[in-house]
């Protein structure tokens, strides 16, 4: 890999956007054809909130390589940040049905919770967890479309199998302690919200 490719990577990661985004310019005047750094600007001026540029970006990534699953995952992202449901959920059915890429069938179930198209999730979720059976992400947001389609047990049932597993994270001990709060168990979310804590 190009040694100053490398160098914007790791202050990209480290949350260096300025530093991170200068290099990638400078790699970019040489080769303006190249798909992947095209897909890291629009990434990174995704998250600096210049949704302008970063569509700019990731849409020149995605007319040279339009398979690329980070450049479709973050155009659905994108349209998703500045409310283009349609939009963004277009981006993500085209990456699950070109790449089946976990982000995007996370993404895409977010947006149904979102958007409080509960039934449509669970169809979705299940689909999804079929792809990707041990995904924590995905079972969180089955999890929270059982509940809201009625299925309070099932939901219990897999947030008791995080904690049996030792598997919880941040997101799901949050959903977890709402669905006891919701149900009136309250010394129990209150003991889930103190493990978050």
């Amino acid at each position: 890999m190009n040694p100053e490719l490398e160098k914007a990577l790791a202050f990209h990661k480290s949350g260096q956007l300025n530093k991170a985004e200068k290099i990638y310019l400078n790699i970019l005047s040489n080769n303006q054809r190249d798909s992947g750094l095209l897909q890291l600007l629009g990434t990174l001026y995704l998250q600096k909130k210049n949704f302008n540029l970063s569509r700019e970006y990731l849409l020149k990534s995605y007319n040279i390589n339009s398979n690329n699953p980070a450049t479709l995952n973050n155009l659905g992202n994108l349209e998703k940040t500045i409310g283009n449901y349609s939009e963004a959920n277009k981006y993500f059915k085209l990456n699950i049905d070109k790449n089946n890429f976990l982000s995007s069938w996370i993404n895409k179930s977010n947006l149904l919770i979102q958007q409080e198209e509960f039934d449509d999730c669970l169809n979705f979720v299940k689909l999804a967890i079929q792809q990707y059976p041990n995904d924590k992400k995905l079972k969180n947001n089955y999890a929270i479309s059982l509940f809201n389609c009625g299925f309070k047990k099932e939901c219990l049932d897999i947030y008791r199998d995080f904690d049996k597993n030792n598997s919880h994270f941040s997101e799901s001990l949050i959903n977890y302690s709402k669905v006891l709060f919701q149900l009136k168990l309250y010394d129990e979310s209150l003991k889930v919200i103190n493990t978050l804590i």
